[in-house]
């Protein structure tokens, strides 16, 4: 196998694998939200920290809701960890 194939097939592992992540990240954290009373925001930021983007995530949300951090963490083009990142660049 030559190295330029094999390389591209390490990196393209590595963004399906941190999608994955992700994925099972926001799963849990979405099923964690079912036993906890309403209104509580405070298991969301955790989730954004432990992705890496806090920063990221402070420039362009105001606070830590259920919805901007599933659209940051899934969905974002701007966040190169979201999980549609990760699949284009793959």
């Amino acid at each position: 196998m030559l190295s330029r194939v094999a390389d591209t097939i390490f990196w393209m592992y590595r963004y399906l694998e941190r999608a994955e992540n992700n994925a099972r990240f926001l799963d849990v954290n979405f099923n964690l939200v079912l036993d906890l009373p309403a209104g509580m925001t405070e298991q969301w930021e955790p989730l954004v920290i432990a992705t890496g983007g806090l920063d990221r995530y402070v420039n362009e949300y105001q606070g830590f809701r259920k919805k901007d951090v599933i659209q940051f963490i899934g969905f974002d083009e701007k966040n190169p960890n979201s999980i549609y990142s990760c699949m284009r660049n793959a």
